[in-house]
């Protein structure tokens, strides 16, 4: 969907998805809810971290990717 995500710093998603640009990680909930006001007014920063998203998905998750025909 091109959205940026935002998420705690669970261990086996920092695992599975590594730290990046991608994804935005805080150490627990009330840093989550200040750096999403923080990120509410960043409208670009947003787009391009959604972006980056999509296209890591699309590389290493998209239907064709993970099927074995």
């Amino acid at each position: 969907m091109k959205k940026p995500v935002l998420s705690n710093s669970l261990p086996s998603v920092i695992q599975e998805i590594g730290k990046n640009k991608r994804v935005i990680f805080t150490k627990n909930q009330e840093e989550l809810i200040k750096k999403i006001g923080e990120l509410s007014y960043q409208k670009e920063r947003l787009k391009e971290i959604g972006e980056k998203g999509f296209k890591y998905i699309m590389k290493n998750y998209a239907w064709s990717k993970i099927l074995y025909y």
